[in-house]
C-alpha cells in the first residue's frame, strides 16, 4: 500500500512539474487528486506594439492655380499614412487646420486675391490605436492670384477727355467708350457702336466686355430739367441689363460735375445739378452693388461753380490736369471702397 501511494505521489509530482496542465480527478481510495493533461499551447499574434513613430517632415511647395485657389503638395514621408494642412495668414501667426488628408496635394479654395498665405503640412501614422506624427513642415509663402478685371469706362465727352489724358491712370486693359453730347437715353438706343462687327448700342457695347466694374459718366447733357425720373428710369434699365451678364458687376455712378456761372456750353443750373446728383446717390444706396462716388469737391470753387484752374475754357469741360486729378482721386476712392 504505501508504496502504490509513494508511485501515485511520484506520478503526480512529475506530471506537474512537466506543465501539463488540463485538470482531472483520480480517486485513490483515500482522496482526490488533479492530474494536468498534455495540451498545445495556443499561440498569440504579436500586433504593432504602442510606441513612439519617428516621422520626418514634408517638404512643401506651394502656387496659385487659378484665381482664389492655392495648391499645396509635399514629398511622400515614410511610414506615414496620412497628412494634416495648416494655413496662417502670417508666418509667425496661428496656423488653423485646413483638412486631414491621405492624399499629397490640397487645393485651397478659400482664399483672397492679394492677401499673403503660409502654409505648413505634418506627416501622421495612425495603426492599430497607435499614433505618429511629425514636426510641422518649414512655412511656405504665396500671394493669392488676383484676378485682372474687366473694366469700362463709358459715358459722354468728359470720358473721351480721359482716355486721351489719364488713360494710364486706370489699370491696364481698362475699356473707355464715349459718345460725345449723349444721354442715358442715347446710350441706351443709338447704335454708335460696333460689337463683332454688328452696330450696337452703347451700353450694349459696355456688357459686351462682361465687365466686372463698370463706371458711368454721363448726364450733363440731359440734366437741364427738373424732371429726374426719365434718366433714372435709363440708369435702372443700364444697371439691370449688365446684371443679366455678371451678377455680381460693381457699377459707380459719377456725379455731375461743377459747371462754371457763365457758361458758353449749353449746362444745367447749379440746382437742377445738384437735384440730379441727389437722385444719383439715392439710386445707388437703394441697389445692389451700385456706387456713387462725390468727387465734385475736387473741381467746386467754394459758391458751387467750376473752379477756374479746372476750366477747359467754356465752363463744362476740364482740363488735362484737372481730369488727371479726378482720374487718380477715382482709382484711391476705388482701392479702399471697392
Amino acid at each position: 500500500m504505501k508504496k502504490f501511494i509513494t508511485f501515485t505521489w511520484a506520478c503526480t509530482i512529475a506530471l506537474i512539474l512537466a506543465g501539463m496542465c488540463e485538470m482531472s480527478s483520480f480517486d485513490n481510495g483515500i482522496q482526490k487528486y488533479s492530474y494536468v493533461k498534455n495540451v498545445k499551447a495556443e499561440t498569440v499574434k504579436n500586433h504593432e506594439k504602442n510606441q513612439s513613430i519617428i516621422l520626418n517632415a514634408p517638404t512643401v511647395k506651394v502656387k496659385n492655380k487659378t484665381e482664389k485657389q492655392v495648391k499645396i503638395k509635399w514629398n511622400r514621408v515614410k511610414k506615414a499614412n496620412s497628412y494634416k494642412v495648416y494655413r496662417a495668414t502670417t508666418k509667425g501667426g496661428t496656423y488653423s487646420l485646413l483638412t486631414s488628408t491621405t492624399t499629397r496635394n490640397y487645393v485651397d479654395t478659400n482664399t483672397v486675391g492679394g492677401q499673403k498665405y503660409y502654409y505648413k503640412v505634418q506627416a501622421i501614422r495612425t495603426v492599430a490605436g497607435s499614433m505618429g506624427e511629425s514636426s510641422l513642415s518649414k512655412a511656405k509663402y504665396v500671394k493669392a492670384a488676383t484676378k485682372d478685371l474687366s473694366i469700362v469706362v463709358a459715358g459722354e465727352c468728359y470720358v473721351e477727355g480721359i482716355e486721351l489724358w489719364a488713360k494710364n491712370q486706370y489699370p491696364k486693359g481698362t475699356h473707355f467708350i464715349s459718345s460725345v453730347g449723349v444721354s442715358s437715353s442715347g446710350f441706351i438706343n443709338s447704335k454708335k457702336f460696333k460689337v463683332n462687327g454688328k452696330s450696337a448700342t452703347g451700353i450694349e457695347k459696355v456688357a459686351s466686355y462682361n465687365p466686372d466694374r463698370v463706371y458711368f459718366l454721363i448726364g450733363m447733357n440731359e440734366s437741364g430739367t427738373d424732371n429726374t425720373t426719365p434718366t433714372i428710369n435709363n440708369f435702372k434699365t443700364m444697371i439691370n441689363k449688365l446684371k443679366k451678364k455678371n451678377k455680381n458687376v460693381q457699377i459707380v455712378i459719377l456725379p455731375i460735375a461743377p459747371t462754371g456761372k457763365r457758361s458758353t456750353a449749353n449746362v444745367p443750373k447749379k440746382s437742377q445739378r445738384l437735384k440730379f446728383n441727389k437722385a444719383y446717390s439715392d439710386l445707388a444706396a437703394a441697389t445692389d452693388n451700385v456706387y456713387y462716388y462725390d468727387y465734385t469737391g475736387l473741381f467746386d470753387d467754394g459758391k458751387g461753380y467750376l473752379k477756374s484752374s479746372c476750366d477747359g475754357g467754356d465752363g463744362c469741360h476740364w482740363t488735362s490736369t484737372a481730369t488727371i486729378n479726378f482720374s487718380k482721386s477715382l482709382m484711391d476712392w476705388s482701392k479702399n471702397n471697392l
